[in-house]
């Protein structure tokens, strides 16, 4: 028997200029009958945009993931 979980979120600004997103998320799972099993992953990610003028911008981001 397994018992499992994926909880995750996304914040996403909405300005008119420029923007972040942020994303999180974690994946687990117990096995019951044997425990060495279990494990928990985890991912964490953000990216943004920064407007310079109308036509040109600069993006970025990074993500980080720890998983079993």
């Amino acid at each position: 028997f397994i018992l499992q979980a994926r909880p995750s979120m996304r914040v996403a600004s909405d300005w008119n200029r420029h923007s972040v997103v942020l994303r999180t998320g974690l994946r687990g799972a117990t096995y019951l009958n044997n425990n060495e099993q279990d494990f928990t992953d985890f991912i964490g990610a953000v990216n943004g945009q920064f407007d310079i003028t109308r036509n040109f911008n600069a993006t970025g981001g990074y993500s980080y993931q720890e998983l079993h």
